[in-house]
């Protein structure tokens, strides 16, 4: 292409007359400075596309990682509830062969260890003791973790 008509056409576009382009194009002086105001000007337009960008994509990344979060917040739980199940279901176990042996519930769960439980499991996220209770004539037992939900998780005999 020609130098001549490439100055037409940036005169064009920019709007400004061909002849004040030419005067700075002309004189090194007036080029020089016509450069770095075009490249500060681009540089400047860089900057600002490369700022919008990474902050849509911080957005992004940070509703990525709260859905993550909530995603292992509902794993936790969800873990903590299994752990509560299995937890009373061996306190049952132990409290079932307590009876068999004894023809009685213990009147605490402190009875059950360590002949018939190693260690008396608590609830993984508050370790608060399960509740239990023997029933007034002494013929049935209740033992129960409280879930995630709020509903709880019952054995009884």
């Amino acid at each position: 292409m020609d130098t001549a008509l490439s100055f037409d056409l940036v005169a064009e576009k920019a709007e400004i007359p061909k002849k004040h382009l030419t005067d700075i194009l002309d004189d090194p002086k007036k080029a020089l400075i016509f450069m770095v105001i075009v490249g500060v000007a681009g540089a400047v337009l860089v900057i600002l596309f490369v700022s919008v960008s990474s902050l849509i994509g911080r957005e992004d990344k940070v509703e990525s990682l709260q859905k993550a979060n909530k995603q292992t917040e509902v794993e936790v739980k969800t873990n903590f509830d299994t752990k509560r199940k299995r937890d009373v279901e061996q306190l049952n176990s132990a409290i079932t062969t307590y009876y068999s042996r004894n023809q009685a519930y213990p009147d605490s769960l402190s009875k059950l260890v360590p002949q018939y439980i190693a260690s008396i499991p608590k609830d993984p996220e508050t370790q608060a003791n399960y509740p239990y209770r023997v029933g007034i004539d002494l013929k049935d037992f209740e033992v129960w973790a409280i879930l995630g939900d709020g509903q709880e998780y019952l054995l009884a005999n």
